[in-house]
C-alpha cells in the first residue's frame, strides 16, 4: 500500500517530533566573557544553556565560586583543566555545601551527549564530597538521574544511578579529568571518563539504568562541593560544558525521512 504525500510527511513529523524536544547543543567555558568579573549568578556564557544559580549567592569564609588556576588545588600541578588559565571555581568548609545549576535549553534526549571537566583537590570534611549530577525539576523537587562525586573517605570515585552507588575503581586525582555521559535510550546511559582531561581514548566505561521516575526528563545539571575544606588544595574546579549531538543517531532518522520524500516525488 502506497502512502498519500500528506501521510508520509505526517508519518515523517511524527518520527522527528522527538527531535524537536532535544537540548540545544551548545558549548561554555572560563574564556567566556561573561566570567571576566568573576563567576556569579545570572552569569550566562556559551551557548545551548541557561544562566548560571550559584548557592550561596554571596561568598562567604565558608564558601563562594570564583575564577582560578585549577593546577593549584591538591598537590599542585598536573595537567588540570584551565582554559585561558583559569577555569569555575568552588570551595566549602565548616559544614557548607556550595552548589551551581543551569539548565539545557530543551530535555537532553536519546543520542545526545553531556561533556564536562572536573578537578577536585583534596577533600578532607567529615563526608565530604565533590562532583556533578545530571538531574529533572518536577516542579516540586529536582531528582538526580545520575551522579558522578568523589567522597572524602572512600577508594574510588563512585558512579550513582538507579543501581545505587557503584565503585567506579578509579582511584583519586587532582590532576583533572572528563566526563561524557550518552543516552541511550531515555532512561539508560553510558559513561565514559577520561583522565586526563585531554586523553582520547577512557580510562573508564560504564553502561546503566538512570535513577529517578522513568521517562522523566534530564533538564538541568548540577556541580557541588560539599565541605571539601579549606585553603587552595581543596578548592573543586569545573570547566568545557557541552552539549552534542550524535551524528550517527541523530541523523538516521531526518536522513530516512528524505529518502523516503525523495521516493515519493520519483513516483509523482
Amino acid at each position: 500500500m502506497r502512502l498519500g504525500k500528506y501521510a508520509l510527511l505526517t508519518a515523517i513529523t511524527l518520527g522527528l517530533a522527538p527531535l524537536a524536544h532535544a537540548a540545544a547543543t551548545g558549548a561554555d567555558d572560563s574564556t567566556s566573557s561573561a566570567y571576566s568579573n568573576g563567576w556569579q549568578s545570572t552569569d550566562n556564557g556559551g551557548t545551548g544553556f541557561g544562566a548560571w544559580t550559584l548557592n550561596p549567592s554571596t561568598n562567604s569564609g565558608t564558601g563562594g565560586f570564583f575564577m582560578g588556576d585549577s593546577t593549584t588545588n591538591g598537590g599542585g600541578g598536573g595537567a588540570g583543566i584551565n582554559a585561558g588559565g583559569n577555569a569555575w571555581a568552588m570551595y566549602a568548609n565548616s559544614g557548607q555545601t556550595t552548589d551551581a545549576f543551569r539548565s539545557f535549553v530543551g530535555d537532553l534526549s536519546v543520542g545526545q551527549v553531556f561533556k564536562i571537566s572536573m578537578d577536585n583537590g583534596w577533600i578532607d570534611g567529615t563526608n565530604g564530597a565533590v562532583g556533578f549530577g545530571l538531574r529533572h525539576f518536577d516542579n516540586i523537587n529536582p531528582a538526580n538521574r545520575l551522579e558522578f562525586f568523589f567522597k572524602q573517605g572512600d577508594s574510588s570515585y563512585t558512579l550513582r544511578d538507579a543501581s545505587g552507588a557503584l565503585a567506579t575503581g578509579i582511584n583519586f586525582t587532582d590532576a583533572g579529568m572528563r566526563a561524557e555521559v550518552s543516552l541511550n535510550t531515555a532512561d539508560t546511559y553510558t559513561f565514559n571518563l577520561y583522565m586526563p582531561a585531554t586523553n582520547a581514548m577512557p580510562l573508564y566505561t560504564h553502561s546503566g539504568t538512570l535513577a529517578g521516575d522513568p521517562g522523566t526528563g534530564i533538564d538541568h545539571f548540577r556541580l557541588f562541593n560539599f565541605d571539601a575544606g579549606g585553603n587552595g588544595e581543596r578548592n573543586a574546579f569545573f570547566n568545557n560544558v557541552a552539549v552534542t549531538p550524535e551524528p550517527a543517531s541523530l541523523g538516521l532518522l531526518g536522513l530516512a525521512g528524505m529518502t523516503l520524500l525523495g521516493r515519493r516525488r520519483s513516483r509523482d
